[in-house]
């Protein structure tokens, strides 16, 4: 009998202990803790060249090396690792490089230990990358000004919003003029712009992030989907402003 209860004992004790374990693996010790867990901020490395803009734990930007520009898409996992992935991939294995992040002035700068850059993206001297924190302030969110008309010089766009959540208007691209439908992406706080009102991955154009300032609109463009170069590459800002006088049809 003395056995038969030794048995159920270590069962049980073996039970307790894998159950702990399941439940310290799920645990998310970091979770507000990390660079990508503050919105509407901007983090910015120096050397190299790169930012990004974090909004709902989403986190888009661009690297400039030696004079080429890359869209990029930051990931931050359970723990202390970051992965940089080009834009709009599928990551997996076409990550360009990984490291390991900490805080060092608080919460407004932190390093990126550089441990696997097997593919030679950065310079070899570059192992460890600095970032500091700026606020993106998005203001008033011009999406909620029903009925209102907002035009880019530069390029020439324009587009209304209206209660559908879906918003039209027009782009001039070197005197070609096409439609454009708007829609927020995924549930973040960027939008996309199709050329077509099936908005199918085949029609997009460019998603941006945005926010609104004194009667403007100040939207990042963080991707670009189709062959048609419509930004020149430095370009990261488009500024749209409200038309005073429309008057909704």
């Amino acid at each position: 009998m003395r056995h038969k209860s030794m048995i159920v004992i270590a069962i049980l004790l073996i039970l307790l202990v894998l159950s702990s374990c399941i439940g310290w693996g799920s645990v998310d010790y970091y979770s507000g803790k990390r660079p990508s867990d503050e919105n509407n901020v901007i983090w910015v490395s120096q050397n190299p060249d790169i930012w990004f803009i974090v909004q709902d734990n989403q986190c888009y930007g661009e690297m400039n090396l030696y004079g080429e520009i890359t869209k990029i898409e930051v990931k931050f996992d359970y723990g202390k690792g970051i992965t940089v992935f080009p834009d709009h991939t599928n990551r997996g294995d076409l990550w360009m490089f990984m490291g390991q992040w900490n805080y060092t002035t608080g919460n407004n700068m932190f390093t990126m230990k550089v441990t696997n850059n097997g593919k030679g993206i950065l310079d070899d001297s570059q192992n460890t990358l600095v970032f500091t924190k700026e606020i993106y302030d998005v203001g008033t969110r011009w999406y909620d000004e029903i009925n209102s008309k907002w035009v880019s010089s530069s390029p020439f766009i324009w587009f209304i919003v209206d209660s559908s959540g879906i918003y039209k208007g027009e782009i001039n691209f070197d005197g070609v003029i096409f439609d454009i439908y708007i829609k927020r992406h995924s549930g973040s706080l960027s939008w996309v712009f199709y050329n077509a009102p099936d908005m199918s991955n085949e029609s997009t154009l460019f998603r941006i992030y945005c926010r609104y300032e004194l009667k403007k609109i100040y939207a990042y463009v963080i991707s670009g989907y189709r062959e048609i170069n419509i930004f020149d590459e430095e370009d990261k800002v488009l500024i749209f402003e409200k038309i005073e006088d429309y008057e909704a049809p």
